[in-house]
């Protein structure tokens, strides 16, 4: 992918380089070029959220913090977001989610505090049964838009018929159907305007010299994102 990671230089060709503006701190921007980007643009560009439409996100780590978002700015009038962790919910919260789920019954609790479903799901953790959970919460004309990376081996069964009757839609987002030389500096402007949250993503910041603890924790799956400092 012509990336280098874990390194305090690295090499790229210059069309890979987008220029920033603004005052945005290093340890806020790095996140602009995966999670954000990519959770943000699922809502904004992929499901193109539209104003006043309700929308949920399953998976509140830096993805689905950045896709709730992505769904504010949008003008989304309600949104749920819906992780089993505490800390990601409260999170959520903190970031624009008008209301924060755990996982159990999650579907039921969407469809009843929605009225029958939301317009658009967005899906951040990368397993089947939760691209299921997204499709089965939208309304009727819904979207469901899929951006967690599952197994190679994992399968999406929903019923055809389902397709058929309800209009509904599902999709996948790869990398928040960006164009980065237009939309990273978007995203600057935002955090610039006060209207993008980077700080609450970032659950723990080290040194590079602690990049296997960082690695360790975040395979705990209880922190936001780990930032390595230079």
């Amino acid at each position: 992918m012509g990336l280098g990671a874990f390194r305090e230089y690295v090499v790229i060709p210059e069309g890979m380089a987008i220029p920033f503006s603004g005052e945005i701190p290093a340890a806020h921007a790095c996140l602009i070029g995966c999670a954000v980007m990519t959770g943000f643009g699922a809502a904004a560009k992929t499901a193109a959220v539209r104003w006043g439409e309700s929308v949920a996100v399953i998976g509140c780590g830096g993805v689905g913090l950045s896709a709730i978002q992505g769904a504010r700015v949008a003008g989304a009038s309600m949104i749920l977001a819906i992780d089993p962790i505490e800390e990601r919910r409260q999170a959520a919260l903190h970031v624009g989610a008008s209301v924060a789920l755990d996982i159990p019954d999650a579907v039921g609790n969407v469809l009843e505090a929605t009225g029958g479903g939301v317009e658009v799901a967005i899906e951040c953790v990368g397993r089947s049964e939760a691209m299921l959970d997204a499709f089965n919460m939208i309304r009727p004309g819904g979207r469901a838009v899929v951006v967690g990376l599952p197994n190679f081996n994992d399968t999406l069964n929903i019923p055809a018929i389902v397709l058929l009757a309800t209009e509904k839609s599902i999709k996948g987002s790869i990398y928040g159907s960006a164009h980065p030389m237009r939309d990273f500096p978007r995203l600057v402007s935002l955090y610039d305007q006060g209207k993008l949250d980077l700080a609450t993503l970032i659950g723990k910041t080290r040194p590079l010299s602690e990049v296997n603890e960082g690695i360790a924790e975040m395979r705990q799956g209880n922190l936001t994102r780990v930032v390595l400092t230079f």
